[in-house]
């Protein structure tokens, strides 16, 4: 099978791999469509350290069932699913609540040294599966993994009706964050982003108010907009220190900020103000729990991935796409490589 292998930081090529054959209880996934995380992006670039090489990466993807092993019997050939990333023991506390994100022995699809879906298949678990919904397109169906993560952040800390809410970051995950959040009915949306482009697609989403960071006092703003209280809720939707600062200092003694981003290894906090203001800070990680929640959705048409499935592009440009998402191309923040009529 042909596949998109990462070789090192800057380095994707194309090759010949076997194509991996699944066990008894997995399912051999002829891939249709992966999008390109922007967790992916920052592997690619050795940002991370997440990644090690050579493995093919992808984990929002989805497909149609080609074999399925001899003790599968949810699924058969032809099959439309999606997959799920995280791999579980399967046995542990985490894994029977349907927790698989929290497993200690955990692997995650295109991450570490476990093959993903940038190739024309992948095998799975049969449990790591999800059907595809009528109506639902392949495109779409690969963006119900962040989908399910934005919802899981939302779920960590829910913003309730009246509250004042900010969203630091608008990319993929963030505007999602929106997305959901928009539909609890909060008082005010404040959405920070670097990039102008990403703050005019929140507007549509529902944001009430934009601030453009790095020429804007982000922190300071929302505070002179609230009459100096702050927000009830921040989501931190980027993953560096400079952005957690600020979404904890644009939140209310008392108040709560929901950490999704995942890009530092490491970060100061600034102890004494987070102590005197009995701050809470919630980490978030995956979101197996959210996949039917968020397939359902998608299929009612309470989220917009309109703007997220514009760039659809066909497997051959895989290297192309990642040069140009890590260049920060304006207007250019989601790819979706379509496997299903070229090489």
């Amino acid at each position: 099978m042909k596949a998109l292998v990462y070789l090192g930081p800057g380095r994707l090529a194309f090759q010949d791999w076997p194509t991996p054959a699944p066990d008894d209880d997995g399912v051999l996934v002829r891939v249709r469509a992966c999008a390109i995380c922007g967790s992916d992006v920052h592997g690619y670039l050795g940002h991370t350290g997440r990644r090690t090489p050579p493995m093919v990466m992808g984990h929002e993807f989805s497909g149609v069932v080609e074999a399925a092993g001899a003790r599968v019997t949810r699924w058969k050939a032809g099959d439309r699913v999606l997959g799920m990333p995280s791999i579980g023991c399967g046995q542990c506390e985490f894994c029977r609540v349907d927790r698989p994100d929290l497993c200690s022995q955990r692997k995650v699809l295109g991450v570490g040294s476990t093959n993903g879906a940038m190739a024309e298949f992948v095998a799975v678990p049969a449990r790591c599966l999800v059907g595809i919904p009528e109506g639902v397109s392949f495109a779409e169906a690969a963006l119900v993994e962040p989908l399910t993560v934005a919802f899981h952040a939302f779920r960590r800390r829910p913003a309730q009706v009246m509250e004042d809410v900010a969203i630091i970051g608008c990319g993929t995950i963030g505007g999602l964050v929106l997305q959901i959040v928009r539909q609890a009915g909060p008082r005010r949306i404040f959405v920070s982003d670097a990039l102008p482009k990403r703050l005019e697609l929140a507007r549509a989403w529902g944001a009430t108010d934009v601030l453009l960071a790095g020429r804007q006092d982000v922190a300071g703003s929302i505070l002179e907009a609230t009459g100096g209280r702050g927000v009830d809720v921040a989501y931190e939707a980027v993953g560096l220190e400079e952005t957690l600062q600020t979404a904890l200092a644009a939140t209310r003694l008392g108040g709560d900020v929901v950490v999704i981003g995942n890009i530092a290894k490491m970060g100061q906090l600034p102890m004494q103000a987070f102590v005197t203001r009995e701050q809470r800070l919630f980490g978030t990680y995956g979101g197996t729990p959210e996949y039917g929640p968020a397939l359902q959705m998608i299929a009612a048409g309470r989220i917009d991935l309109g703007p997220l499935t514009r760039h659809v592009w066909p497997f051959a440009r895989g290297i192309e796409a990642f040069e140009r998402l890590a260049a920060g191309e304006p207007g250019l923040s989601k790819v979706i490589l379509n496997l299903a009529e070229d090489l």
